[in-house]
């Protein structure tokens, strides 16, 4: 099963709910992370706080969402979008929820921790209920 999270920037959220998912879902389970309007690279700040909890994002980039990550995905998730123009809610996407969690973008490191815990607490209890669903 593949999950998509989406943010417009796809540079702090979702990326964060991409790297937590894909660290801590079962086999079988796996997420792609994108943005409407991709920057050039995954802020550094997050980075930083995710290497904070043993997870290595160097390697990340940010991505355009597409059809294709579109239909290949499960269930798609929205981090809480501040762009009307470009969020994903306002291009057709079949959303299955918005989390909406503050933007990373400009913070620094103290501001992006509680982010990127609140990212993980919602990933932790997201995939113990697509556990549910798979096994209930």
């Amino acid at each position: 099963m593949q999950v998509m999270f989406v943010c417009v920037h796809n540079a702090g959220r979702s990326q964060m709910a991409e790297a937590f998912f894909n660290a801590l879902a079962p086999a079988g389970m796996h997420a792609v992370s994108s943005g409407t309007q991709p920057t050039e690279r995954v802020n550094p700040m997050v980075v930083a706080a995710m290497a904070e909890v043993g997870i290595d994002m160097a390697g990340h980039q940010p991505k355009l969402a597409t059809p294709e990550m579109v239909a290949a995905s499960a269930r798609i998730i929205t981090m809480g979008c501040g762009v009307q123009e470009s969020c994903p809610l306002y291009l057709g996407m079949k959303i299955d929820e918005d989390w909406g969690l503050p933007d990373p973008a400009g913070q620094g490191l103290e501001a992006v921790r509680p982010i990127r815990d609140a990212v993980r607490e919602r990933v932790v209890e997201f995939i113990a209920r697509l556990q549910g669903e798979t096994h209930g």
